[in-house]
């Protein structure tokens, strides 16, 4: 018999297979692109069989187009990893609902201010109630910007505790976020202090964009995500779906 999981557990490890299914495709479109360009002649975009006017920013010669391929792929691993964060944000929502059905007390106590009476009457009903509450709860732990702090203040109330090799691994990719959009994805000293040991790095290097990079990325969430799921399970803190 399988193991019982969320229904948000479940939710995040298909989209995170439709996310490496697409990867995957990108990556060896742009494998197969660069394989027929490098022995053509002609503009790149007229040696792949397309409309030169409106792919215009393809007029580079096919031969010379190994840099304009690296840098898409380059573009495409920033662009999973980005959405790899997305999408364990709206686990750990979904989460804090299972949580607030549970023990809701517990999960308003988080929030940072009390509900009006007339912003009760405004709602108007249970369902509207509770998802203020969660967007409210979420939204002041989120507005703190560190994924760590995240994690740790959604299941502060619990006794959960989590491998901590798993979750270091997980922040490690998960903090790649952070750098891309804030710092242009140079690393700093305090990612190389937590996390070089997990993707080899320097102060002031860019960040490692490769496949390999995105598909730890993706197991590495998948495993504290499976974790957490399980030991929630386990303390009866959430229900399995």
């Amino acid at each position: 018999m399988p193991n019982a999981e969320s229904k948000p557990l479940q939710k995040l490890r298909n989209r995170i297979e439709q996310e490496k299914q697409n990867l995957q495709v990108m990556d060896v479109a742009l494998i197969k692109a660069h394989k027929v360009a490098a022995k053509a002649s002609g503009s790149f975009a007229r040696v792949m069989g397309y409309d030169e006017e409106k792919y215009d920013q393809l007029h580079i010669p096919a031969n010379q187009s190994s840099r304009l391929l690296a840098q898409a792929k380059n573009a495409n691993y920033k662009a999973a990893i980005i959405g790899l964060y997305s999408i364990w944000t709206d686990y750990m929502r979904e989460l804090l609902a299972l949580l607030y059905d549970t023990n809701p007390h517990q999960i308003a106590a988080k929030a940072p201010g009390e509900l009006k009476f007339t912003e009760i009457i405004n709602l108007g009903d249970y369902e509207k109630i509770k998802k203020k509450i969660i967007d409210d709860v979420f939204r002041v732990i989120e507005n703190e910007r560190s994924t760590k702090k995240l994690l740790e203040k959604i299941i502060k109330h619990t006794n959960v505790s989590i491998n901590g090799a798993a979750k270091t691994k997980a922040l490690a990719y998960l903090e790649m976020r952070h750098l891309f959009i804030h710092k242009g994805g140079l690393v700093d000293e305090p990612y190389v202090k937590l996390y070089g040991a997990i993707t080899p790095c320097k102060e002031g290097w860019k960040l490692p964009t490769r496949f390999f990079v995105v598909q730890n990325a993706y197991a590495a969430v998948v495993e504290l995500c499976s974790e957490l799921d399980r030991l929630l399970i386990a303390g009866n803190y959430i229900k399995s779906r």
